[in-house]
C-alpha cells in the first residue's frame, strides 16, 4: 500500500512539471462579436375561441325580430396636424349619450282580438230536383196520398214547393190538398228566406185555407198571419219557414244532441226543440237507406213531427211521420222516387 501511495505521487509530480500544452489561435480577420442580453418581449396570450353560450329554454314570451347590436363607437377624428397620442387613457366623457338597453325578448303586449274566421259554407241544393213521396195513412200504413216537392237554386237564388193530395178512396172519401212555396236567397250559411205562402183546401166544397209570411232581413220583422188578418212581429235571427227548414237542416246536418229552431207556418211563428239522434237504416221503397234521424219535441196539446235525412242522398229528407195533438203517429210519408239536376 506504501509502495504503491509513493509510485502515485511520483508520477504527478512529473505531469504538473513538465507537461505543456498550446491552445489554437483565432484568426486575425475575424470580427469580434457583440452580445447584449435583452428581455424577451411578452408574449401574446394564445387566441382561444370564446366559449359558445349554453341554449337557454325558450320563455314563454315574444322574441323581438331581427334585434341589431350597436356598433362600437368609432374613435374620434382629430386635426391632422395635432400630434397623435398612442396608448392614450381613454376618458369617459360625461355628456356622452348613454346607450339604450338592448331588447331580447318582451311579454306580448295586448292588442285587438283576432277576427274570427269565417265559417265554411254550407252544402248546396242541386241546381233543380224532385223528390215524390207515398203518403201512407194509421199505424197500418194504409195508402193515402202522394207529396211532390220540387226546388230550383241558381245564381244565389232558390225556390222550393211542396204540392199534397189525397188519391184512390180516400180522396173519393175525404179530398183534400194542400201546398206550401218558398223564396228566398242562397247564402254561405244557408237559405234565407224572404218569402212563404200556405194555401190548403180541405174538399167538400170549402173555400182554400190562406197563410203567408214576408220576411224583412233589413228591419228584423216579420209581417204573417191570414190574408184578411197580417200582424207584424220582431224576426229573429236565422228563422225558417215550414218547407225550408227542411231544406236547410239537408244544408247543414246537425250534430247528435238537443238545437233549437225558429220556424213560423205562415200563421204563426215558433221555436221548434229538436233531437238529432244517432244514425240508422230504414226500409223505403228504394231499398235501405243510411239515414239521420230528427224528431221534434211534442209541447203540450200540439202536433209534431219526425223526419229522417237520408246520408247517400245529399241528407234530403226521404221520410217524415206526423203525430197528432195526443202524441199519436197520424201518418207519414216515405220517398218512392228522387230525380237531381245538378247542372
Amino acid at each position: 500500500m506504501a509502495l504503491a501511495a509513493g509510485l502515485s505521487g511520483v508520477a504527478h509530480a512529473l505531469v504538473a512539471g513538465y507537461a505543456h500544452f498550446e491552445l489554437p489561435e483565432a484568426p486575425a480577420d475575424r470580427i469580434p462579436l457583440a452580445v447584449r442580453i435583452a428581455e424577451a418581449p411578452p408574449r401574446a396570450p394564445p387566441s382561444v375561441a370564446p366559449p359558445k353560450p349554453k341554449r337557454r329554454a325558450r320563455p314563454d314570451v315574444q322574441v323581438a325580430a331581427a334585434v341589431a347590436m350597436p356598433s362600437p363607437i368609432p374613435a374620434a377624428i382629430g386635426d391632422p396636424e395635432d400630434p397623435v397620442v398612442e396608448d392614450a387613457p381613454a376618458v369617459e366623457s360625461a355628456e356622452a349619450p348613454q346607450r339604450e338597453p338592448v331588447v331580447v325578448a318582451e311579454a306580448p303586449k295586448p292588442g285587438p282580438e283576432a277576427a274570427p274566421e269565417p265559417a265554411a259554407p254550407v252544402r248546396k241544393l242541386p241546381r233543380r230536383g224532385r223528390i215524390t213521396y207515398d203518403m201512407l195513412y194509421g199505424r197500418d200504413g194504409f195508402p193515402a196520398g202522394r207529396t211532390v216537392q220540387t226546388w230550383e237554386a241558381d245564381q244565389g237564388r232558390y225556390r222550393l214547393a211542396s204540392h199534397s193530395e189525397t188519391i184512390g178512396i180516400v180522396d173519393l172519401i175525404r179530398s183534400q190538398y194542400r201546398t206550401y212555396s218558398s223564396r228566398g236567397a242562397v247564402t254561405r250559411e244557408g237559405l234565407k228566406p224572404e218569402s212563404f205562402k200556405m194555401v190548403r183546401n180541405r174538399g167538400r166544397g170549402r173555400a182554400n185555407e190562406e197563410a203567408s209570411a214576408q220576411f224583412d232581413w233589413k228591419q228584423a220583422t216579420l209581417t204573417l198571419g191570414r190574408t184578411a188578418e197580417q200582424r207584424q212581429v220582431k224576426l229573429p235571427p236565422k228563422s225558417q219557414d215550414l218547407l225550408s227548414f227542411i231544406f236547410q237542416l239537408s244544408l247543414d246536418p246537425p250534430a247528435p244532441g238537443r238545437l233549437s229552431q225558429v220556424v213560423t207556418t205562415g200563421s204563426r211563428i215558433e221555436v221548434y226543440e229538436l233531437d238529432v239522434l244517432g244514425e240508422e237504416v230504414i226500409d223505403t221503397p228504394l231499398g235501405m237507406m243510411r239515414a239521420l234521424p230528427i224528431k221534434q219535441v211534442r209541447k203540450g196539446n200540439e202536433e209534431s213531427i219526425e223526419l229522417w235525412l237520408a246520408l247517400e242522398y245529399r241528407y234530403l229528407p226521404v221520410k217524415l211521420r206526423f203525430f197528432d195533438k195526443q202524441g199519436e203517429p197520424q201518418g207519414e210519408q216515405v220517398v218512392a222516387d228522387i230525380r237531381l239536376i245538378e247542372n
